[in-house]
């Protein structure tokens, strides 16, 4: 399998089957093979059968039903694991993020790249309870963890699947998978992409969010090493001993984290949805 298109869904219901639309558009002009995984984030509005309508004629599509509302990195994680592309091509199920990018992606990645990262340069939000406070969360995160993007929310971006396949998240940390991934050696890039305007429903998203991404900032790194298992890969000018020290401390946090999502989270949490067999 070429391509893995993975695309957590909350309660989208009216978008999703423009989006579905527009997805299918282009993978029909790419010559890949490829697969669209949903993961239904406990949706009520009747996003579920919808995605299951989708999988019924397509067998492209598989749908994911988790038991309840986990949040977007636990949909998007449980996505991930089950599936099978060399490329892994997260997206929002809200219809802002644009299918029509990807090919530009994959353009960009084939350069020699091992992560493309989508750029936002015009956003279709609210200037003040999303634009401003991402601006700033950008900047911050950018300037602490020393990796220049300037758009970590933008869920459209493009990885090779070794970059992504053994990383456990939790929280909100999906957003920061190109970090883990620069500090393991992996060459990352940006690229600009398009932001469609929200025509359906209402964002889950605004200060609270962002309060959420950083809860603390003195602390970010920690939880950084924490949900993504980079423990002693950490240079940040601390001493030898107090670098080591945080490790073991994050490596538990890790640990601990991890077996509460392998209980609850992901494992056992869903339900595949896939198309029958047509009889022979």
């Amino acid at each position: 399998m070429d391509l893995s298109i993975v695309i957590p869904v909350y309660n989208e219901v009216e978008a999703l089957p423009s989006l579905y639309v527009a997805l299918v558009e282009t993978l029909d002009r790419l010559n890949k093979s490829a697969e669209i995984i949903f993961a239904n984030d406990g949706s009520t509005d009747g996003s579920g059968p919808c995605l299951d309508d989708f999988a019924a004629k397509d067998p492209r599509v598989r749908v994911l039903h988790l038991s309840r509302n986990y949040g977007q990195t636990a949909a998007l994680m449980a996505a991930i694991q089950n599936s099978s592309g060399d490329v892994i091509i997260p997206m929002d199920g809200d219809g802002q993020n644009d299918p029509a990018d990807i090919p530009r992606l994959l353009d960009k990645l084939n350069e020699g790249f091992d992560v493309v990262s989508g750029w936002r340069t015009a956003r279709e939000d609210a200037a003040l309870s999303r634009r401003l406070p991402s601006i700033l969360a950008n900047r911050l995160i950018s300037r602490v963890l020393r990796v220049q993007l300037h758009d970590y929310g933008c869920t459209l971006k493009v990885y090779r699947r070794e970059v992504v396949e053994d990383v456990r998240l939790y929280g909100e940390m999906h957003r920061f998978i190109p970090i883990y991934a620069a500090w393991e050696g992996a060459s990352v890039a940006e690229l600009p992409v398009g932001h469609h305007p929200r025509r359906f429903g209402k964002s889950k998203y605004g200060l609270a969010r962002v309060a959420r991404v950083l809860h603390d900032p003195p602390d970010i790194v920690g939880r950084l090493a924490a949900g993504l298992e980079i423990g002693a890969h950490l240079h940040l000018g601390h001493d030898a001993e107090q670098q080591e020290q945080n490790a073991r401390k994050a490596d538990r946090r890790c640990e601990q984290r991890q077996r509460r999502l392998d209980q609850r989270d992901v494992i056992g949490i869903f339900q595949h949805h896939r198309p029958a067999e047509a009889p022979e």
